[in-house]
Formats: structure tokens, sequence, C-alpha cells
């Protein structure tokens, strides 16, 4: 299932750059949803006769997601920029290992409106966040195998 990117503010420029609003899907145009590469790179260290080490880490993401989706939810309602960062940076992570280029970036981004206190954005970039999360887990899907999908 493809899921359209809903339009919102953007902020493309560097930390400290003046705000330029653009369409998220301007940002995010040349980024691929999932970089093959990554569950390349994760196939290549699985152990012969170890536990499928790729699924454990698709499980894992997909297990988390909507959990970590709520609580950017709920600090971006309390206005609390620490708690954004801290849960963004911990998605931005966990979908970096597995190429999930969209959902980093996002992650990325929501992660800086939290360090610098500027919430005003965020509501709309998590809008666009939980669809390319639904994004995510249809290629990861595709490409490692069914898991429960984030919500």
């Amino acid at each position: 299932m493809e899921c359209q990117l809903p339009a919102g503010p953007c902020d493309p420029e560097p930390v400290g750059a003046a705000f330029t609003p653009s369409p998220p899907s301007v940002a995010l145009e040349g980024l691929p949803v999932l970089d093959p590469r990554a569950l390349q790179e994760l196939r290549a260290v699985q152990v012969p006769g170890r536990p499928d080490l790729l699924g454990r880490v698709v499980q894992s993401f997909l297990r988390v997601t909507p959990g970590h989706l709520d609580r950017l939810q709920a600090a971006i309602a309390a206005q609390d920029g620490a708690a954004l960062t801290q849960v963004a940076h911990a998605m931005k992570s966990s979908s970096g290992t597995l190429g999930i280029a969209r959902v980093t970036w996002l992650c990325w981004k929501l992660e800086q409106l939290g360090h610098n206190g500027a919430l005003a954005d965020a509501a709309a970039r998590l809008t666009v966040l939980r669809a390319e999360c639904v994004r995510a887990a249809n290629a990861l899907t595709e490409a490692v195998g069914p898991y429960p999908a984030p919500r």
C-alpha cells in the first residue's frame, strides 16, 4: 500500500539557517524509502546457525515504532523539547540501521526541533513521519518478509 505524503511545512536548511517552508515531499524526494545496502550489511554480519539478525532488527523496529510515535506525539502536545529530542534520536538510530532513509531524515529534523525548542512545525512533521513509517514497514515486509506493521 502506497501512502501519500501530507502537505506541510518543512525546513530543508541546516540548523541556524533561515527557515524556508516547503512541502515535505520536496525535501524527501531524493531519499529512498529503504536503502537495500543497509539490509545487505546486516545480512553480511549474520553468523550461520544463529538467530536471524535482520529479522530480529526489523521485528524490534516494527514493535517499538508505535510506542515511539505515541511518545513523540505526547512530547509535542506537552511542548517538551527534551522528550522530543530523546525519542526522535532513538528512532533515528534504529531507522538508520535499517536504511529507512526518509524516516531517519524526519527523525533527525524532529530531533533538531526538540533540541532547539522550536516545536511549531513538529506536529506536521510527525504526520509525515507516521506515513513514512507505514511506507517503511511495507518496504521492509517486501524486502525481508511479513512482520506486524506499525500503526
